[in-house]
């Protein structure tokens, strides 16, 4: 066993997979930072009372909005062969009219080996 340092931590090495379509296209993915994860789960939250954060007094006052959090999710988690994002959570609806199901779908299933993503989150929800 090792300890990490506070070098160490700030300079890991990010985990970058391959994706490959038809016809030899591809892409990569990536592992997200603990900050990309963040983006992800704070644009998947909505208040009750439209933008106002102030309303907000319990846990009853956030609803969850799943809409196209696949292409959300892979926006934050496609990259270039070094891991630098290609997208921002921001091009996820013009992403997702963009890419196809199963192309879709096979950025997901390379994605969640890196991050777990989807999978956790259809855990959680069996669990409940």
């Amino acid at each position: 066993m090792k300890f990490l340092t506070k070098e160490d931590l700030l300079n890991r090495e990010v985990k970058v997979s391959k994706v490959v379509f038809e016809n030899d296209e591809f892409v990569y993915v990536k592992e997200m930072s603990g900050r990309d994860r963040s983006i992800i789960e704070m644009s998947m939250m909505k208040f009750k009372d439209g933008e106002n954060l102030a309303s907000v007094t319990s846990e009853k006052d956030i609803v969850m909005d799943t809409t196209n959090l696949k292409a959300k999710y892979a926006c934050m988690c496609l990259c270039d062969e070094k891991g630098n994002l290609l997208f921002t959570i921001k091009d996820a609806d013009k992403f997702g009219a963009a890419i196809s199901s199963t192309e879709l779908d096979l950025i997901i299933d390379e994605a969640d080996k890196l991050n777990a993503f989807m999978n956790k989150g259809k855990e959680d929800l069996v669990k409940n």
